[in-house]
């Protein structure tokens, strides 16, 4: 798949993982996923835990390729392995 210029190119494991992460974090479930020329479409149902009981909401996405690229260069960020700190040198028992 394209970039939102049109140069390079994004992986679709990376688009799907992506979309997978915010599937996960909006608790959605019964997702349908559909490509379209202007990025993806998501629906799915959220399930929210009411006093009286379960209430389920139809949601729609429409995940431009600028919101493609932007959320998968996020998920590189999740995924980057954080810089080592510098570590002070520890000295022995009787040095100063």
């Amino acid at each position: 798949m394209l970039d939102s210029a049109g140069l390079g190119r994004i992986d679709y494991e990376d688009v799907m993982r992506s979309l997978g992460y915010f599937i996960d974090q909006n608790n959605l479930s019964e997702i349908c996923l559909i490509e379209l020329r202007e990025g993806f479409l998501l629906r799915g149902i959220s399930r929210t835990v009411k006093p009286g009981g379960y209430q389920s909401i139809s949601e729609s996405y429409l995940f431009t390729n600028e919101d493609i690229e932007r959320i998968v260069n996020e998920s590189f960020e999740r995924r980057k392995p954080p810089e080592p700190q510098e570590q002070k040198q520890q000295r022995g028992f009787f040095n100063k």
